[in-house]
């Protein structure tokens, strides 16, 4: 039994002595809780099985950091992939381009211009930060102290 649970338990049981109508309350509550984790479950079964039967949501999940979640937002933004000639035009499509600041002789880039399917940004982003935050196994060194 997980440690919010456990102590949820010891808490109607026990604590709540001094104060019996608030019991049936926290009872609710716990299989209201119950029921949101047992959905949450089934909808992420029925995720991955959407998942294996599609090969490029497959072949897309082989990335470390990606999951099918990650996966079907990318084959969904990218609908049909001819229509990009450049692979950085993909990029640009999502907005992980970064803004460009041109007057006479200044010329700055900017931060990332943040158009684009913004759920599908978003999902690539975790995906590389769970790549540049994972411990490696043949070194205990990072990126460096506080990138992760």
């Amino acid at each position: 039994m997980g440690g919010f649970r456990r102590r949820a338990e010891e808490i109607i049981s026990g604590d709540l002595a001094v104060a019996p109508e608030l019991v049936p309350i926290f009872e609710a509550l716990m299989q209201a809780r119950r029921d949101i984790l047992a959905r949450i479950a089934d909808l992420d079964s029925r995720i991955r099985a959407t998942a294996r039967h599609h090969a490029t949501v497959r072949l897309l999940m082989t990335a470390p950091g990606v999951g099918p979640i990650t996966a079907m937002a990318v084959v969904a933004a990218f609908d049909d992939a001819r229509r990009f000639r450049r692979s950085s035009s993909a990029g640009a499509y999502l907005g992980l381009t970064p803004r460009r600041y041109e007057s006479g002789e200044i010329s700055r880039n900017g931060r990332v211009s943040k158009r684009g399917d913004r759920f599908t940004r978003k999902c690539l982003l975790e995906a590389a930060n769970a790549i540049f935050c994972r411990p490696r196994r043949s070194s205990t060194a990072r990126l460096g102290p506080g990138n992760c």
